[in-house]
């Protein structure tokens, strides 16, 4: 059970930014995130002075409104190590991620790290919640369990002993 847990979590998280991600010309599909995340999901950018806190509808109209008007031209962003802890229905995800793309006002190329908060709901489905640093991204709802691609994985017992 723990494993298709971990293959889950890993599976949301290449979702959700292979969602993000666009090559010049093409367009994201921004419009799949709302299915991820939980109703009252939200995603918080903590990279500038006051904390940015959107939810995810408000996070897809801003980048819609950036992509149609030629502000952001390309996007990718990709998970480079990360570390998982469950306990019981809910799952932390500290993730390093790097990003690339174009904008209106030069290149990003960026390093940062995300927290990921998932829950698995009473329906096998899980929802996800994310702290966003250094300009990171929204967060997604998993169906079915917790992830994938975790490097490390702890699963904590509320047992004492």
């Amino acid at each position: 059970m723990h494993d298709s847990d971990e293959a889950r979590i890993g599976a949301l998280m290449t979702r959700f930014l292979r969602l993000v991600s666009f090559k010049d010309g093409d367009q994201p599909r921004y419009g799949e995130l709302p299915a991820l995340f939980s109703l009252h999901a939200r995603l918080i950018r903590t990279s500038g002075p006051v904390p940015e806190i959107s939810s995810v509808d408000e996070f897809v109209r801003t980048r819609r409104r950036a992509v149609a008007a030629g502000e952001l031209t390309s996007f990718e962003e990709i998970e480079l190590a990360q570390t998982t802890e469950i306990f019981g229905n809910v799952a932390h995800r500290f993730s390093s991620y790097a990003k690339r793309g174009t904008t209106n006002h030069g290149s990003i190329d960026v390093r940062g790290a995300i927290s990921t908060q998932l829950i698995r709901t009473g329906d096998g489905a899980a929802r996800r919640r994310q702290l966003l640093p250094l300009q990171a991204l929204p967060a997604p709802q998993w169906r079915g369990g917790f992830g994938e691609r975790a490097s490390r994985t702890r699963h904590v017992s509320d047992r004492h002993g």
